[in-house]
C-alpha cells in the first residue's frame, strides 16, 4: 500500500488486510521441455517493485501450479528451473496477452494463468577486447533490447567475460537488440537511458531470429574518462 510521507506527520492510517486470492496456472511448452533443475517454480513478481514473494511455487509434473495468497495488484511472472536455453515466450491471463505489462489480479475477477516456454531461445557468443587488441577479461556484456522495448526486463542479457575474454549469451528472445561492451561500468547502469546515449552508436546491432547461433568480436568501450550520471 503505497504512503506518501513528507515533512508532517502521517495520522490516521487505516490498513485493511484482506485474504489473498489464490491463481491457478499451467506451463505449455513450445518445443521440448528442457530443466537445469528437477522441477520448475513459478514467482509472480509485483511491476511497481523489485521485491517478490518469498515462496515460489513448484509445478508439478503435469505441468500446473497454483500461486497462493497473491495480492490485488500487476505482476510479471518468473520462471525458475528451466534450461539456459528457455525464455518466456507468452503469458496469457484469462483472455488477455501479459507478456510486456503484467497481469493484473483484481478481488472477484480470478483467471487462469498460462505461461509459454520455448526451449529455443537464441544464442550469441564471442570475445572481447580492448582497445589494444588483447582479450578483456571480467568485463561486462550487455544485451540491450531496441528503444521501444528498453522497459521490458526480461529482454536484457549480460554477463561477465572469462579470463579469456569470452561470453555466451543464451535463451534469448527474437528481436532486434545491441551489444555493448565497457571497459568499466557499474552493474545495472545499461539500464539508465542517461548512461546509455553517448554509447548508442557504439553498440553492436544484431538481429535475432527463435533458436539462431550467432559468434561476435567485441572491443570495449572507453568509459575510464567519462562523467558519471548524476542520480
Amino acid at each position: 500500500m503505497p504512503v506518501e510521507v513528507s515533512d508532517v506527520d502521517v495520522e490516521g492510517l487505516a490498513v485493511t488486510i484482506a485474504p489473498g486470492i489464490n491463481i491457478n496456472g499451467r506451463i505449455i511448452w513450445d518445443g521440448k521441455p528442457s530443466l537445469e533443475k528437477d522441477e520448475l517454480t513459478v514467482t509472480p513478481m509485483p511491476v511497481d517493485s523489485n521485491v517478490g514473494f518469498q515462496n515460489s511455487t513448484r509445478v508439478t509434473q503435469g505441468s500446473l501450479f497454483t500461486l497462493k495468497d497473491v495480492g490485488e495488484g500487476t505482476y510479471h511472472a518468473e520462471v525458475g528451473g528451466e534450461s539456459k536455453d528457455c525464455y518466456i515466450k507468452d503469458v496469457r491471463y484469462g483472455s488477455s496477452s501479459a507478456i510486456e505489462d503484467g497481469f493484473t489480479v483484481v478481488r472477484g475477477a480470478p483467471a487462469t494463468l498460462e505461461l509459454t516456454i520455448s526451449s529455443h531461445g537464441a544464442r550469441v557468443q564471442g570475445t572481447a577486447a580492448d582497445r589494444d587488441g588483447l582479450a578483456a577479461a571480467g568485463v561486462w556484456v550487455v544485451l540491450v533490447p531496441d528503444l521501444a522495448h528498453r522497459t521490458q526486463d526480461r529482454l536484457y542479457k549480460t554477463i561477465t567475460t572469462d579470463q579469456y575474454g569470452r561470453f555466451d549469451l543464451r535463451g534469448i528472445p527474437p528481436g532486434e537488440y545491441k551489444l555493448f561492451s565497457w571497459e568499466e561500468v557499474e552493474s545495472g547502469a545499461w539500464e539508465d537511458p542517461e548512461f546509455l546515449k553517448p554509447f548508442e552508436e557504439k553498440g553492436e546491432k544484431i538481429v535475432l531470429q527463435e533458436g539462431d547461433h550467432k559468434t561476435l568480436s567485441l572491443v570495449t568501450i572507453g568509459t575510464r574518462n567519462q562523467v558519471e550520471p548524476k542520480p
